[in-house]
């Protein structure tokens, strides 16, 4: 009977006698995932299950290989042979007589092999084992070791992390799969095999693996458990004891946290609630020290933090907080309105876009402010300052309330009068200062905005939430690399430094690249008893090359429209939060009549943002294309790595200066670009003073890009850029 058979049986077994739940023996499943499961499996198909790490992904594969029964096998038999049926190699070489009857227990028909971009076909199919191939002989079946895959065979096999598999090894691993007969190295038969594949993979799986792969499975994903009990339940079953009161709701808690992409799992709720008793046994007078103790040393680097909060915390930062909030630690005053997380990436956004507010904040002109917040009221920030206003005036009446005047304390009605609205004035004045002073101040214990000299400016989390407007866009824009399946092993734009491939050596590798195991394999192929140069191999590693860019921005006066500004503001941070995960570096040069280096090369996307929020235009002033490209040229730095610099120009072209001829002037700095290797692509933006030809012969020259774009497409436009270039 077959594998897919005796499954099939298994579950039709179970429907006639109960619910089918009590086949994953406990394992907790919503029944929409249980009958997932089962229908497939049911139709003999291989099932991927896709989830966070820590989510069961690994426990629930071993409750469905549960199903598997003891069998009858010939005895010895590496691939698990039917006595009625020895059609193995190792079968064939037995006589007759010697092919014994023997009982394999289901817990041994369920193997396990581990992902790695190290892994090879001989892991899965088996190798020579060089002693014996000395004493055998290499073609000798006693020379060959049995490899998983092999081993499996009538039985399961649990491929964990199926997303870090190179793709060849997959390619071998599913011809055998589906039922093609193999060819294994050192075996001259043929091999037929019978083996299901339970699958698992992180979130991305299905952005990693090659759609030829995705293929042969049914895709099941799994999450962590919503239900607070249930899973507290699951926990106290494999600790055998009462869960710690604090533990499992510390750990959901990273689960709901604004800045956390992905929370810790129910593995993280064992491991915490192991510490915690542990700590408390050697030192538990201080309750809420254990537990802080217990999740610095747990949870941070099981967090995924979202790629704008990278910007102004760490996971240790919102571990701490998570334990502040559930010791009770923290007291934090009530503040006068609520924000909410949308409204202070609005407020965030009009500090940042709007220089009517910005100016006079950063320079600390509350005169200004206030004015401005009249002719703009429909501002967040001008919106924020008027319920702060009437907060406060709710609050505190006697302070802004007016007089109750009568005519027993005035004599005289009319000067009353103006005595009110003089003193209304003033303490609406005063009213609209104080709200001012505390709508700042409120800004300042969210850390959006902080003091720097006589003014404030963003502070890092303002800066997060402004990132973070930007990441859809990323995301839409971003390219994904697959791990592993650069044959060559060659440096890529895209690489992770993993090995993905073996070679043969080459003068200049490392010593520890050397694949040992691979090495002695060729020597005994060649049969040499010393390893030659030529016996050795390597591991290929796919390390990936950074690029600097240096994005360059015209100033000048015919970009008048402030939305240009903003816009090409906005690519340049949305570059630089690219940056963080790709480590690129990038810098900016502004120029109009000059130009000049806004931010140097780096790949902090704070330093980054807050310089680039301070750029303005120049009013009235020329255009200098070419001596932007010169002082970007200088940005570089002699040390930068040649053949890796990229610089985007943004503007529309309309170049006025130097005179007698500006266009030349830019052409000669551009070919002066091209000859130092580095390459230039063109930003245009429409209007009716741009210039795309001259754009155009610029990108051409620097073997770039030319993009003709509206101002609200620009960061597309430079993202676009950024992802040709590891094409």
């Amino acid at each position: 009977m077959s594998v897919f058979n005796e499954i099939r049986t298994r579950i039709e077994d179970a429907l006639s006698a109960g619910p089918l739940n009590s086949l994953f023996e406990g394992f907790v499943l919503k029944p929409s995932i249980a009958g997932d499961i089962l229908a497939s499996l049911y139709n003999g198909h291989h099932v991927l299950i896709m989830g966070p790490p820590g989510s069961g992904k690994t426990v629930l594969c071993k409750k469905i290989a549960s199903l598997l029964t003891d069998i009858t096998v010939v005895r010895d038999c590496p691939l698990n042979c039917h006595p009625d049926r020895p059609d193995c190699p190792w079968c064939h070489s037995k006589k007759k007589e010697d092919i014994l009857a023997g009982t394999k227990p289901g817990a041994e028909r369920i193997k396990r092999i581990q992902g790695s971009p190290e892994l090879c076909s001989e892991d899965l199919f088996g190798d020579i084992d060089p002693i014996s191939a000395y004493e055998f002989g290499m073609r000798d079946l006693r020379s060959f070791v049995p490899g998983k895959l092999l081993k499996a065979n009538r039985g399961i096999l649990i491929a964990d992390n199926l997303n870090r598999f190179p793709e060849k090894t997959l390619d071998i691993m599913f011809r055998a799969a589906s039922g093609d007969a193999v060819a294994i190295n050192g075996i001259d038969d043929l091999v037929k095999l019978d083996v299901l594949i339970l699958a698992t993979g992180d979130e991305g799986t299905l952005k990693t693996l090659p759609s030829w792969v995705l293929e042969y499975f049914d895709v099941v994903r799994l999450n962590y458990v919503a239900d607070l009990p249930t899973e507290s339940r699951i926990v106290e079953s494999v600790l055998g004891h009462t869960l710690h009161d604090r533990s499992l709701e510390t750990v959901r808690q990273t689960r709901a946290h604004a800045d956390v992409e992905r929370g810790a799992g129910t593995r993280a709720a064992l491991h915490l609630n192991e510490l915690i008793s542990s700590f408390e046994l050697f030192d538990g007078k201080d309750k809420n020290a254990v537990i802080r103790k217990s999740a610095e040393g747990c949870l941070p680097h099981r967090l995924r933090i979202k790629t704008h909060a990278e910007v102004h915390r760490t996971a240790h930062d919102i571990v701490d907080e998570i334990v502040s909030e559930m010791t009770g630690e923290t007291h934090e005053e009530e503040p006068l309105v609520f924000l909410s997380a949308a409204d202070l990436a609005d407020i965030v956004a009009d500090i940042a876009k709007i220089d009517a507010v910005r100016t006079p904040l950063k320079v600390g002109y509350f005169d200004l402010l206030l004015q401005r917040m009249k002719h703009f009221p429909d501002l967040k920030f001008s919106v924020l300052h008027r319920a702060m206003m009437a907060k406060i005036e709710t609050l505190y009446p006697e302070r802004f309330g007016g007089d109750n005047l009568t005519d027993e304390l005035l004599d005289d009605v009319e000067t009353a009068r103006k005595r009110a609205e003089e003193r209304d004035k003033r303490l609406k004045e005063q009213l609209e200062r104080e709200a001012l002073a505390q709508t700042i101040e409120l800004l300042e214990s969210q850390k959006i905005i902080k003091k720097e000299n006589k003014g404030w400016n963003l502070d890092k989390r303002g800066v997060s939430f402004l990132l973070q407007s930007l990441y859809p866009k990323i995301q839409r824009n971003r390219s994904f690399s697959v791990e592993g399946s650069h044959a060559g092993g060659t440096k890529t734009f895209t690489g992770n430094g993993s090995r993905t491939a073996i070679g043969k050596y080459r003068f200049g590798d490392r010593y520890r690249s050397i694949a040992l195991r691979e090495t002695i394999r060729q020597t005994i192929k060649q049969r040499k008893k010393e390893i030659g140069r030529d016996e050795i191999r390597v591991y290929r590693e796919s390390n990936r090359t950074r690029i600097d860019v240096v994005l360059v921005v015209d100033l000048s006066g015919t970009m008048k429209q402030l939305t240009k500004l903003w816009y090409a503001k906005e690519s340049a941070m949305a570059l630089s939060l690219l940056g963080i995960r790709s480590r690129d570096r990038v810098g900016v040069v502004a120029f109009s009549n000059k130009a000049e280096r806004v931010a140097k090369l780096s790949g902090n996307a704070y330093y980054l943002t807050r310089r680039i929020l301070d750029l303005n235009l120049h009013e009235n002033a020329f255009t200098n294309l070419g001596y932007g490209l010169r002082i970007a040229m200088q940005t570089f730095g002699r040390r930068s790595n040649a053949g890796n610099r990229h610089i985007i120009l943004i503007s529309d072209g309309d170049v006025n200066a130097p005179h007698p001829s500006p266009e030349k002037y830019a052409i000669r700095q551009a070919r002066l670009a091209a000859r130092q290797g580095i390459t230039i692509s063109s930003i245009c933006l429409g209007g009716n003073s741009c210039n795309p030809e001259l754009m155009r012969k610029l990108s051409i020259i620097g073997r770039g890009n030319i993009y003709l774009v509206g101002a609200d497409n620009i960061v597309d436009a430079v993202l676009a850029d950024r992802n040709a270039l590891s094409a």
